[in-house]
């Protein structure tokens, strides 16, 4: 079964989506970079830091996970049905910012490697039920950022998940006691095939950035936010450079076109608004624009971000 992620088609939108069952407009996860003003700060929200240092820096100086996101996740509210939650997810962020955002009202375990996931994913199927568990596996998203998610890389990597997977519950489902349980499997985004010549390469020197805008470009190279010093000067030269690769909108076209989810009042409204700027640039193709933030950034030969259908469409896999 095919389904749509998010917009924008990143991991920090697309999974507080599954997390909490909610849109990005009422999740407040609006992309990779955000500016938050609160911080003074365009902030990357898969480390919960300013661009550049380090990881959860913003939890030691006010910013509290367990308590950012405006709306419950469904571990909270599953518990209050009496279903028991578990996640599992990688060592390396069991005890990040996001991951304790994420994961309010469950048990978290980590796993060091995809034949630990798979095993420990099964072992907690042994607790008494009624149980719902989630697991989330983050490296074949990372083989596609670096090869491609047309290369034999790529490839090997989602065989081997799926064989672990066959491998460990095909015995599990077979029996007769286990007719109560079922295994989703999804993704929170796809992934765009691209090249070098597709991207172009911004610092704070080129036009752009110093005579029409107040900060630099944030969100993702393939869906920019914009706060720029004067709407109409920005729109026109945008529009003069960037038309034939990229769609512009200002954030009231965006929201009110549903891209963020169904247009809502809420008390974060305007907070929540506030942290993707005023104009949104759309990749219409396989472009790209990039900021030099801090000189150390790579390039990627898979992307996501924009609404192309390789990023948009997922697979929805049901069994049991």
């Amino acid at each position: 079964m095919r389904i749509s992620s998010t917009f924008p088609t990143t991991t920090t939108t697309a999974l507080t989506t599954l997390y909490t069952a909610s849109t990005p407009l009422e999740h407040g996860m609006l992309g990779y970079i955000l500016y938050l003003k609160r911080f003074f700060s365009l902030v990357n929200m898969l480390d919960i830091s300013p661009i550049g240092m380090d990881r959860d820096l913003l939890t030691r100086h006010g910013f509290n996970p367990f308590k950012w996101l405006p709306v419950k996740t469904i571990f909270e509210k599953l518990s209050k049905s009496g279903v028991k939650c578990l996640s599992v997810t990688s060592n390396l962020f069991k005890n990040s910012g996001l991951s304790k955002m994420h994961h309010v009202g469950s048990t978290l375990k980590g796993y060091s490697d995809m034949v630990d996931m798979v095993l420990l994913l099964k072992k907690t199927l042994e607790e008494d039920g009624p149980l719902f568990v989630f697991g989330y596996w983050g490296l074949t998203d990372s083989f596609g950022h670096q090869y491609g998610p047309f290369s034999p890389e790529y490839a090997l990597e989602l065989k081997t998940f799926f064989y672990l997977i066959r491998n460990v519950f095909a015995e599990y489902f077979a029996g007769s006691e286990h007719q109560d349980t079922g295994l989703l499997i999804s993704a929170d985004h796809g992934q765009l095939e691209t090249a070098w010549s597709d991207e172009e390469w911004i610092s704070p020197k080129d036009k752009l950035v110093k005579e029409f805008l107040d900060i630099p470009p944030f969100g993702e190279p393939r869906a920019l936010y914009f706060i720029p010093r004067e709407g109409k000067a920005f729109r026109q030269f945008f529009q003069e450079h960037y038309s034939k690769r990229f769609l512009l909108l200002s954030r009231e076209e965006a929201i009110q076109s549903g891209y963020f989810g169904p247009p809502r009042d809420s008390e974060k409204r305007d907070e929540i608004q506030e942290r993707i700027g005023y104009w949104i640039a759309l990749s219409k193709k396989r472009s790209s624009i990039h900021y030099r933030y801090t000189g150390n950034e790579k390039t990627f030969r898979g992307k996501h971000g924009s609404v192309t259908a390789d990023e948009l469409y997922v697979p929805l896999l049901a069994f049991g």
